[in-house]
């Protein structure tokens, strides 16, 4: 879920009051959205990205595609692309640490999160 005013929202989908973005099994994305032409708590849900989907656990092992190797934040790391090209969702982990560097969501530069890995607490977290 995204905020009011959210650039995800507001670039995507045209809705400064927030989004929900739900990603079904079958590996399509839909986006729901406060409705902008009723005062009731009333969602608008379309179809955004058919076969974009959330990446299974292991998929960096079994289906991505080698992005190629950058600087991110200092730090070279190799780049890992989940989906169609075009659409990738992208992981970037240290090429030594093997930690993450960065996510982007489909290699958008405004929708990716950095990593700061001298943060990281490595080992089991508590719930």
């Amino acid at each position: 879920t995204h905020a009011a005013g959210s650039r995800e929202c507001l670039k995507f989908y045209n809705n400064p009051k927030g989004c929900t973005l739900v990603f079904t099994p079958q590996s399509d994305m839909y986006a729901l959205t406060p409705s902008t032409t009723s005062s009731t708590a009333e969602e608008d849900c379309c179809l955004d990205m058919k076969g974009l989907g959330t990446p299974p656990a292991n998929w960096t092992a079994v289906k991505h595609t080698f992005v190629g190797t950058e600087r991110v934040l200092g730090r070279l790391c190799h780049g890992f692309g989940y989906g169609t090209k075009g659409k990738q969702h992208q992981y970037w982990q240290d090429a030594t640490t093997r930690l993450p560097c960065a996510f982007s969501f489909s290699g958008e530069p405004l929708m990716t999160w950095y990593f700061n890995a001298s943060s990281m607490a490595i080992g089991r977290q508590d719930i």
